[in-house]
This record gives C-alpha cells, sequence and structure tokens, in this order.
C-alpha cells in the first residue's frame, strides 16, 4: 500500500472511531468534513453557541468586546469536552478570537480570558503549534445545509453559513463559494491516491487518465464556483468590492504574532496539487506564503515521501503537507 492509501485510510478509521479531529480526508466529501458541521455544543458549553447565533448583532451594535468579556471561562480539556466537539468549539473560539480585535478600529490589549484559556487548550487537542484561526475553522467547518434532509448538496445556494460576523451577503459568497469549491473538488482525492498507485506500477495509462481526471475537475470549479465571486451588480451572486474589502479582507489576518493570513495560498485542494507534482520551488511572494502555511495544516497531511522505481517524491521535516 502507496503512502497516500495508507494516510487516507488512517483518515477513514479516525471518521469511524467519532471525529475527525486529525484533519478532514476522504474519497466522499475530500477535504470537507464527511459530515455536515454540528450546530451545537453540549449544555456545559452553551454560552458559546448563544454568542455565536448573535454574532452579527454584536457587530451592528459594537459590543462583541463588551459581551464577551462577560462570557464565563469553560474548561476545555478532554474531560470537560468531548472529542467530537473539538472542531466546533475550535472554530467558534477562533472567529470569537479575530471578531474581538476587529470589531473596533482600535486594537484591545488582550483577548479575554474567556476566548484566550479554552481556545488555547483546543489548538493544542487539534495539534496546533499556536492558538490560530484557520482555513479549516473559516471555511471547511462554516456552512449548513439549508435543507437538512439534504446534506449532501454542497454548492452555495445550498448552503448557509454556520458561523456568520458582519452577516453581509458579501461574507456569506465569499466563503461558501469556496466551500463549493472544495466539495466539486472532493474526486480529486481519490484521483490523486490512484493516479500515484499507477505510477507506482508503472501503469501509463490509468496515470494518464487519473491525472485527465484531476485536470477536468479542476476546471470545472474554475469555470463555474469561483465566478460565483461575482463583482458584477446585476449577478444574483453580488459580491460588492468595497464591503468585502471593509469588512470580509480583514477579518482573517493574524491577530497575534503567531498569527497569519488566510488567504488563497490556504486553499487546500491548491496546496494538494503542489505536493501531486511534485512542487520543489517556492520563492515567489505567493509561493513563500503558501509554504509558510503548511505548518497550520491539521496532522492526517503530515510529510511524507513517496518512492518508485518511476518518481521520487519526497518532502523535508519542515514542509507540514496537507497531503
Amino acid at each position: 500500500m502507496i503512502p497516500a492509501r495508507r494516510v487516507l485510510a488512517r483518515a477513514e478509521r479516525q471518521r469511524s472511531a467519532g471525529n475527525e479531529n486529525l484533519g478532514f480526508l476522504s474519497e466522499h466529501a475530500g477535504l470537507l468534513p464527511y459530515d455536515p458541521p454540528l450546530t451545537s455544543l453540549p449544555e456545559t458549553h452553551a454560552a458559546w453557541d448563544r454568542v455565536a447565533a448573535d454574532l452579527p448583532g454584536l457587530f451592528r451594535r459594537l459590543t462583541v468586546r463588551r459581551v464577551m468579556d462577560a462570557m464565563p471561562v469553560l474548561p476545555a480539556a478532554a474531560g470537560d469536552l468531548p472529542d467530537k466537539f473539538v472542531w466546533r468549539g475550535c472554530a467558534l473560539l477562533g472567529m470569537f478570537a479575530h471578531s474581538y480585535v476587529r470589531v473596533l478600529p482600535q486594537p484591545p490589549e488582550a483577548l479575554p480570558e474567556s476566548i484566550e484559556r479554552p481556545w488555547a487548550e483546543l489548538c493544542r487537542r487539534l495539534h496546533r503549534p499556536a492558538a490560530l484561526l484557520t482555513y479549516d475553522d473559516l471555511i471547511c467547518y462554516n456552512w449548513r445545509p439549508r435543507d437538512i434532509s439534504r446534506p449532501e448538496r454542497r454548492d452555495l445556494e445550498d448552503l448557509e453559513l454556520l458561523t456568520p460576523t458582519v452577516g453581509t451577503p458579501e461574507e456569506r459568497i465569499f466563503y461558501l463559494a469556496q466551500v463549493e469549491i472544495l466539495s466539486r473538488g472532493a474526486p480529486m482525492v481519490g484521483a490523486m491516491v490512484r493516479a500515484q498507485e499507477a505510477a507506482e506500477q508503472a501503469d501509463q495509462t490509468a496515470l494518464q487518465h487519473e491525472l485527465m481526471t484531476i485536470t477536468e475537475i479542476i476546471e470545472g470549479p474554475a469555470k463555474g464556483s469561483f465566478l460565483k465571486i461575482d463583482a458584477n451588480p446585476y449577478s444574483p451572486t453580488f459580491v460588492d468590492p468595497v464591503v468585502w474589502a471593509k469588512t470580509v479582507a480583514p477579518f482573517a489576518v493574524g491577530i497575534s504574532e503567531n498569527g497569519h493570513a488566510i488567504s488563497g495560498a490556504s486553499a487546500p485542494l491548491f496546496q494538494a496539487l503542489d505536493v501531486l507534482i511534485g512542487r520543489r520551488r517556492f520563492e515567489s511572494m505567493v509561493g513563500r506564503e503558501a509554504y509558510g502555511l503548511r505548518q497550520t495544516f491539521s496532522p492526517i497531511f503530515a510529510p511524507f515521501s513517496m518512492h518508485s522505481n518511476r518518481y521520487r517524491w519526497r518532502t523535508s521535516s519542515r514542509s507540514a503537507t496537507r497531503w
């Protein structure tokens, strides 16, 4: 079994055990959660759910900091919050942290203990190098189906944001178009693994077939999903560039010296393609950014090496890849 197949099998076993805390990876859902993200926490942590539900209102009233300062400091160790709730808890606290900083132009002196302490613990449980809001939090775990009887439908029109912050159409369309791209790109996971197996077996016909499949999968979102982020005011998915620039764009920029800006370079499909083609050079500005972001990815995508008499694919210990 080639390394990529072993990694995929490990991810499937983890999901069968009841959580995806090592990362999102499956042939069914690709690099999105296998099932829709949870919409609530246990009653012990329902205070976070209540604040999340009112987040757009807190932004409008400029009361984010006052409300979050008053939140209780809830414990987040394994004995306090079961593993199945770690992703929701961590995603909410990351959104809270960035909301606390971004709601006003004057930065706060520090995050309140009600955010900082449990957020650090949950990030540790997800094996992150620090307390960080990641692409997985902001995009991959930030959607819910409009029709709960059709959870497999993951196009923009079928979804709502799980945790909106400012609650504008610009935020919803920009984030959920990326969920749609990831959903439509899900078949790439299986195709990539099969392509590597074909290369290992020196099966040129099978390898060509899988590479063509990957190409077709990429072209679909590029010609459809991506274009839904539309600056045309007559479009049903209009994204006002000014509103986007004032609200959505700055939200995910790092809020501490350990932070980072979530950008297109964070998108897992791009990172997976870099690894698939064996990219070695990252000298451009975007390349350096993409390479640096790999340390924030989940451990299911830790570095590994692949070898055969036809190809050699290796990543260094510093290059934490998603694949």
